[in-house]
């Protein structure tokens, strides 16, 4: 196997088997034993698609949708439970078993294919990272900024509404929100942020 090109249409040729395994051996890892099929999977097929085009380009650099790709892995990754670590655990699983099903079919790799490989892997696993580091972080400012909330409010009321706007705030994907209250057999309005005050508040 003396191009890219080879390496790249191995990738692809073999995809489903490098998955099958890589399947098998990630599912040892505690938070995966109880997800479902296309949970399991989730973009790591695309991943393997995304690498096979970069390996046959020869492309040794960052790629914006391989990148994209790993990023959003780690998200549904860090919704399901996993920790960083675990993350890299996925990636370095993937890397041996493209290797090994390599070596079962006694296929060389020069060292520019091994090269633009292992750069594909090392920048999903920078993706991941990134991901982690600023998740960890935003739910760090998130704290922060609701331990300040409740110590700077004066009421409940005050402390809902600056709650909320923490909310807002912390949540790109959030354009308002509004808390109620249940009482007697009610809901009742208690606080709201990105739009007007709406329905009834409970008398005082």
């Amino acid at each position: 196997m003396g191009s890219t090109g080879e390496l790249a249409r191995f990738i692809r040729h073999e995809k489903r088997a490098v998955f099958d395994e890589w399947s098998i051996a990630v599912r040892m890892i505690p938070q995966a034993r109880t997800l479902s099929g296309p949970a399991l999977r989730d973009h790591v097929p695309d991943l393997l698609d995304r690498v096979s085009d970069l390996v046959e380009r020869g492309d040794e650099q960052a790629h914006d949708d391989l990148e994209a790709d790993a990023d959003q892995h780690a998200f549904q990754r860090l919704e399901a439970g996993f920790d960083l670590r675990q993350v890299v655990t996925e990636y370095a699983y993937l890397r041996e078993c493209i290797l090994r099903r390599l070596d079962q079919l006694e296929l060389g790799t020069t060292l520019v294919q091994l090269r633009v490989l292992n750069r594909c892997i090392d920048t999903a696993i920078a993706a991941s990272v990134d991901n982690f580091v600023e998740s960890r972080n935003r739910t760090l400012r998130t704290m922060d900024q609701i331990a300040t909330a409740a110590l700077e409010s004066s009421s409940l009321n005050q402390f809902l509404e600056r709650l909320l706007q923490v909310f807002k705030n912390t949540t790109p994907a959030v354009d308002e929100a509004t808390i109620l209250l249940r009482q007697d057999d009610c809901l009742w309005v208690r606080a709201a942020v990105g739009f007007g005050r709406s329905g009834l508040e409970p008398p005082m």
